[in-house]
C-alpha cells in the first residue's frame, strides 16, 4: 500500500508539473502574438513612423533606468542610513567558541 501512495504521489507530481508547463506555454503564446498585434497597430496608428518608435522605446528605456536607479537608491539609504538611526542594523560578531 505504500507503495502504491508513493507511485500516485509521483504521478500526482509529474502530471502538475506537465499541467503547469502546459499553462506556462500557452500564456506565453498568447502574449507573443498579443504583443506582435500591438505592435502593428501602433506602428499604423503612427503612420509608419519610425522616429516615433524609437523616441518610445528611448523614453521607456530611460525611465525604465531611472526606476531601478532609484530603487537601488532607496534601498541603500534605508539600509544604512535609516536603520542605522535607529539602532536596528547590528553587524555580524564573531562568536569565540570555547574548546
Amino acid at each position: 500500500m505504500a507503495k502504491l501512495k508513493k507511485i500516485f504521489e509521483f504521478l500526482y507530481y509529474i502530471i502538475g508539473n506537465i499541467i503547469q508547463i502546459f499553462i506556462v506555454v500557452v500564456f506565453v503564446d498568447f502574449l507573443c502574438h498579443r504583443f506582435k498585434e500591438w505592435m502593428i497597430d501602433f506602428y499604423v496608428a503612427t503612420n509608419c513612423n519610425y522616429q516615433t518608435i524609437d523616441s518610445m522605446f528611448v523614453i521607456l528605456l530611460v525611465s525604465a533606468i531611472l526606476i531601478i536607479a532609484l530603487g537601488i537608491a532607496r534601498y541603500i539609504w534605508f539600509r544604512f542610513r535609516y536603520l542605522k538611526r535607529n539602532k536596528q542594523l547590528k553587524r555580524k560578531s564573531k562568536i569565540n567558541e570555547k574548546n
